[in-house]
């Protein structure tokens, strides 16, 4: 019987030849150029200005030298040196003229009114509030209220006078026809416009396009019949259901008021009227789901309470006369205007600048 003998195999002579392999490897000197090139070998000799390196390419052997300025990092028998960090590219800046920067979103007049430098001068000052019972004595005291507030501020009633020219019930459309009787014919020192409110119940039927054409016809007539009159387009309060029928659903009735007063933003931004935008703080009070401190504010779901027209309306209308067109009380300028409301009025602006032919 033949006995078979296991060959003795040694992995020694493979561990020592990687050893080997490993530590001429890692005896390899290095040069990192600055472009990025690796450079594998034997550094033979440094000075200041080079340093030369024996390198081994293609099976043969040569000496190159390097210039001092184009190393980045060298590693020299294990030792990292860093020689120079790598050049940045540099940025020739393009001059930045008006055609390459985005003109600034416009935005609604933000002057003092005036109406306020009038009264500042001492001249008396006439001012109508224009629209439908959100802004009547018998549903708001808005008259009375802004009255009071104005002979305070100027510090003499004789100077003050306002009258309401408002029709319960109504929309844009009445005002643009009866603008002539209301408020032309009183020759007013400023107006106050409201109407969105209205313009949006579903029973009436008026698109956001049909309410923007007679805003337009009165803003232009004004403008062309009385150049000295401050307008002031009026953003008024967000809306509740107090209950399920007609009078007491006021916000079911609007369901799409917000587009009527985007639409009334974008034009105090095209036409530079004045903005009074009282929603924002009307809705800060607001107490979801019962809304039950809202009510101490606007009472039946649609007109703001004694408290709401003394604390939001009142001081707002005030603060734009005074500072320019907010939408925050005692903040300058917007809080909340929104981008796409200025972007579409720029491009309603432009599109008056250069129409098409």
């Amino acid at each position: 019987m033949r006995t078979f003998t296991k060959p003795r195999f040694s992995i020694l002579p493979l561990v020592l030849l990687i050893f080997a392999a490993f530590a001429t490897l890692q005896a390899e000197d290095l040069l990192e150029l600055i472009d990025g090139q690796i450079m594998r070998g034997t550094v033979v000799e440094e000075s200041e200005r080079q340093v030369r390196i024996r390198v081994t390419m293609g099976g043969a052997t040569a000496v190159l030298g390097v210039s001092m300025d184009r190393i980045q990092r060298m590693v020299i028998k294990g030792e990292e040196r860093i020689i120079g960090a790598a050049p940045q590219e540099e940025k020739v800046e393009a001059p930045v003229t008006e055609e390459a920067m985005p003109p600034p979103l416009p935005k609604p007049l933000m002057t003092t009114s005036r109406v306020w430098q009038r009264f500042k001068e001492g001249k008396p000052q006439h001012i109508i509030i224009y629209g439908t019972s959100m802004v009547t004595e018998r549903h708001t005291r808005i008259p009375s209220s802004l009255r009071k507030a104005l002979e305070e501020a100027v510090g003499d009633a004789s100077l003050v006078r306002v009258t309401e020219r408002a029709n319960a019930g109504e929309y844009s459309r009445w005002g643009a026809e009866s603008l002539q009787g209301q408020v032309l014919s009183q020759r007013p020192d400023g107006v106050i416009i409201e109407f969105a409110s209205n313009d949006s119940v579903s029973r009436i039927n008026q698109s956001v396009d049909q309410a923007r054409q007679n805003w337009e016809r009165m803003i232009t007539v004004i403008r062309a019949e009385l150049p000295e009159t401050d307008i002031f387009l009026f953003v008024t309060n967000p809306l509740w259901d107090r209950d399920s029928s007609g009078r007491g659903a006021g916000a079911s009735n609007r369901p799409h008021v917000e587009d009527y007063f985007n639409m009334l933003r974008e034009l105090a931004i095209v036409h530079q009227t004045y903005l009074i935008d009282t929603w924002h703080d009307y809705l800060d009070v607001m107490d979801p789901p019962n809304f039950r401190q809202y009510r101490s504010y606007v009472g039946d779901g649609r007109h703001p309470s004694r408290r709401g027209v003394n604390e939001i309306t009142v001081p707002m209308i005030l603060q734009v006369m005074q500072q320019g067109s907010a939408d925050r009380l005692g903040k300058t300028g917007f809080q909340h205007l929104s981008p796409e409301v200025q972007e579409r009025a720029a491009a309603i602006i432009k599109a008056q600048k250069n129409p098409t032919p």
